[in-house]
């Protein structure tokens, strides 16, 4: 076993605090675990949480990861709820340029999904595979990633029958 100089362990320790403040910041369904069906519809309807306060950006995620676990669907659009009362749709992050290779902790951070609920939806087949760049490395085509989010805005408005 080596010997860690401490400047090593610093930069080690630096970096592991990093990655956990990432983790803590990615939106995550057991957040509103113990919220009703009802409490999800009022939160989105209302832009509040369950204590009444305004909604964070990560609650938002929260919200949106467990509504789509209780529900199995996306929550609904600015033009199927009263706009008067809707939350309004954060804007989404840009997706670099279109032969980007997006590695699954940027997938995650672009789409607000989970990583367990990406692998999820790939193995359904509603989100698009990865690509194969290593022996244990995967990655998206930002392209695809650019199609399916088309895709869901195209389902997203089309008009419900």
């Amino acid at each position: 076993m080596r010997r860690v100089t401490l400047e090593e362990a610093k930069a080690l320790a630096d970096q592991w605090k990093a990655q956990r403040e990432d983790v803590e910041r990615m939106p995550n369904a057991d957040y509103f675990r113990d919220a009703s069906p009802h409490d999800l519809i009022r939160m989105w309807k209302t832009g509040k949480s369950t204590s009444g306060k305004k909604l964070t950006d990560r609650e938002f995620g929260c919200l949106v990861e467990r509504w789509v676990q209780v529900f199995d669907a996306f929550p609904p659009s600015n033009d199927e709820a009263d706009v008067s009362e809707a939350v309004p749709l954060a804007k989404l992050p840009e997706l670099p340029p279109d032969d980007t290779v997006v590695r699954p902790v940027e997938v995650v951070r672009l789409t607000g999904l989970s990583k367990s609920t990406i692998n999820r939806m790939v193995s359904a087949g509603t989100f698009p595979p990865p690509l194969r760049i290593g022996e244990r490395a995967r990655g998206w085509l930002s392209r695809d990633l650019k199609a399916w989010r088309e895709l869901l805005d195209e389902q997203r408005r089309r008009p419900r029958q």
